[in-house]
């Protein structure tokens, strides 16, 4: 379920219905279920309230909700007779007629599934797959321009956002050159270095192109490295959010973590994958708001009408990991190659206002890609999804800004120094949070 702030109103409902309410048998999975809600771990959807009232005894209440449930689109009938947080309305007057509701509910979404325009063949037609090729003819190029366009048009939520620099931002078109695209070429042509050292002596080497994989894999960071740096300060680097072994290498380290004077989080090369703030549960001590997001809503009725296109908005926040408080100095490690969804975990870092960010401003561009297949055996993606700051602020197109900005020199490299990692233990030492 998705992550959601709990108001206070909603809370003073909730708890109090259950005293005297709870049978024995139920007791456990109503407060359970009072305290996902509370966490943020459950929404507080209308299926989801009746759920608890059903558990806390309150029918009547628990009908209401449900009803309320069916009336926005509920659909699935086999869900709600297997939940065993409803059985007790299984006996009440009006569940017969909710299910039957939803059992039409759950006829009208399969033929909406079946409609046209959600066949994938209508998006990725048979006509636009063609193989690769070196050139392609005109008509595969115009095809594919034009499908390019038509999905851009309709699904890209930046387009007040667009840089003037063929890049998300500066400091992430000087990644691209100067690392990610500096050596590109043909696989079939050799590259001749000429390398000046630190009492500039020229020196000549020439190497070979490798496929992208083969690089990647060359130069791939482990996703995850911990370790205890002097002064006892943890340190753990999060170089990937494919998966959430951040979070899980945290969790398996914080007895550990607990007893350090201070943690460093290192995001400087994680270019992203799925959102993950489990982390930041610990250093909080109360339900914060971290996140907003939205999403376009193209009706085409509505644009025939002349009415303004609106758009599906989300907010998301955190709750504290109870009993597992960390309240010491933390810092977050950023640069340029901090990407998408790093990006969002340094926000909703920054939102928290709990610790120090050092280093490069981030590469700003993060929200939901939608692939799209073009002719030519060829792919592209579009932003669908727009990420801020929880006050509406947009950091896409502009990076996250450190506190502190600190850049690696040449002189450190040479010396085997990391700069920013040193710029952290620094500001440590003065107290810094």
């Amino acid at each position: 379920m998705r992550r959601t702030i709990i108001t206070a109103a909603l809370l003073s409902l909730l708890i109090p219905m259950s005293i005297g309410h709870l049978y024995a048998q139920t007791a456990a999975r109503a407060s359970a279920l009072a305290d996902g809600f509370e966490s943020g771990a459950y929404e507080i959807s209308d299926y989801n309230t009746a759920c608890y009232f059903a558990l806390a005894g309150n029918k009547q209440l628990a009908l209401i909700y449900l009803r309320k449930a069916v009336e926005d689109g509920f659909s699935n009938p086999k869900a709600m007779l297997e939940d065993g947080d409803l059985t007790a309305l299984h006996t009440e007057a009006g569940w017969s007629s909710i299910l039957k509701k939803v059992q039409e509910n759950e006829k009208r979404k399969a033929n909406t599934d079946h409609l046209f325009f959600n066949r994938p063949d209508f998006w990725n037609s048979k006509f636009f797959q063609t193989p690769y090729r070196e050139n392609l003819s005109e008509d595969e190029k115009l095809a594919g321009l034009s499908k390019f366009w038509a999905e851009a048009k309709y699904n890209f939520v930046n387009f007040d956002l667009i840089p003037e620099v063929n890049a998300s931002t500066p400091q992430d078109r000087d990644v691209r050159g100067f690392d990610y695209a500096l050596l590109a070429g043909s696989l079939t042509e050799s590259i001749d270095l000429k390398l000046a050292d630190e009492k500039g002596s020229i020196s000549s080497q020439t190497i070979s192109r490798v496929r992208p994989a083969e690089r990647s894999e060359k130069l791939s960071y482990p996703a995850v490295v911990y370790k205890t740096l002097p002064g006892q300060v943890s340190y753990l680097a999060i170089n990937s959010f494919a998966t959430d072994t951040g979070s899980k290498v945290f969790a398996e380290k914080y007895p550990e973590i607990a007893q350090s004077k201070a943690i460093i989080l290192d995001l400087r090369n994680n270019g992203g994958g799925s959102t993950d703030w489990s982390i930041l549960r610990y250093f909080i001590d109360t339900i914060t708001m971290v996140h907003k997001m939205y999403s376009r809503q193209y009706v085409p009725t509505q644009r025939a009408w002349g009415q303004p296109q609106r758009v599906w908005e989300s907010a998301d926040a955190i709750a504290p990991y109870k009993g597992h408080l960390y309240s010491k100095p933390v810092v977050v490690l950023t640069s340029a190659r901090t990407f998408s969804a790093a990006e969002d975990f340094v926000a909703a870092f920054k939102s928290l206002q709990r610790g120090l960010i050092i280093g490069e401003a981030t590469g700003g561009s993060t929200g939901q890609p939608l692939d799209i297949s073009l002719p030519g055996n060829l792919t592209a993606r579009i932003c669908t999804k727009r990420d801020q700051y929880p006050d509406g602020e947009d950091f896409v197109g502009k990076g996250i800004m450190p506190d502190i900005t600190v850049a690696p020199t040449i002189s450190d490299v040479r010396k085997g120094i990391d700069t920013q990692l040193e710029a952290a233990l620094r500001a440590l030492k003065k107290g810094g949070r």
